[in-house]
């Protein structure tokens, strides 16, 4: 295979993968719509069928993007009744999951560091998109670009890399080609958003668990997956043994900042 056609099928390789992505996130955000919805009787049967018939074509579709989809199921309930559910894995979960992740209460910016009011209007876009909650986008924000020893000191310039990863939201180079191929990683906008589809997929992967999710934003979630079976932590495998456990207290300083409280 020529150099030309190795580069081509790398990017339509890129392209398949951030497809299988966006359209797990769109899968997701499908579910919990559906998810309060239940039928009962004749309606209930049809509404099996059918629900089995989409589910099984999608695997497919996603099964050929390398995408699974088996953190949803139908579930069939004794009184008849049938309900779509996501699948429970034990861990405890963001109180903000399943289309809770609003503030709380009124924001606060006035609280926030300078460049973090500056930097709001894009961070809760971005979580609205992804659904998730605007104060994890801002404790992941500080943690990565932010002054290691101190919670909520305020984010440095949006062009800080360290040859490997870039932006406010360090977004890996390696892990997400596609990403810098088709965006300008200098744009806070687009890196903010961009690290905001990561950590909802991985908060999916991890039925909503903060720390575990945010310790696979920094290790990977392969990473974090071969800590787990081998019966260690998810920070045993993130850089200074403390990533996810660092997050998910930025985390809860950034719900009380923007209102969310202890909720």
């Amino acid at each position: 295979m020529t150099a030309a056609r190795q580069r081509a099928a790398r990017e339509i390789a890129d392209d398949l993968e951030e497809l299988g992505h966006e359209l797990r996130s769109a899968v997701n955000r499908a579910v919990r719509t559906i998810a309060p919805v239940t039928f009962s009787g004749p309606v209930a049967a049809l509404f099996d069928r059918r629900l089995r018939a989409h589910l099984t074509e999608l695997n497919a579709i996603l099964a050929a993007l390398g995408v699974t989809t088996d953190d949803l199921r139908v579930v069939s309930r004794t009184d008849g009744e049938l309900a779509l559910r996501r699948r429970s894995t034990g861990y405890v979960r963001d109180p903000g999951e399943a289309g809770r992740h609003g503030t709380g209460g009124p924001a606060a910016p006035r609280d926030l560091p300078a460049q973090y009011r500056e930097l709001l209007p894009h961070v809760t876009r971005a979580a609205e998109r992804h659904d998730v909650s605007p104060a994890l986008l801002l404790a992941l924000m500080d943690r990565e670009t932010g002054d290691p020893r101190r919670i909520g000191f305020g984010g440095r310039d949006p062009r800080v890399s360290n040859g490997a990863d870039f932006g406010l939201m360090q977004i890996n180079r390696a892990a997400h080609p596609a990403f810098f191929r088709d965006h300008d990683w200098t744009d806070p906008a687009r890196n903010i958003d961009y690290g905001a589809s990561v950590i909802a997929a991985n908060l999916r992967h991890y039925d909503g668990d903060v720390a575990t999710a945010a310790a696979a934003y920094n290790a990977g979630p392969g990473a974090v997956d071969r800590a787990l079976r081998a019966g260690r932590t998810a920070d045993s495998a993130t850089t200074g043994g403390d990533y996810g456990t660092d997050v998910a207290r930025r985390y809860e300083h950034f719900r009380r900042v923007l209102g969310g409280g202890d909720r």
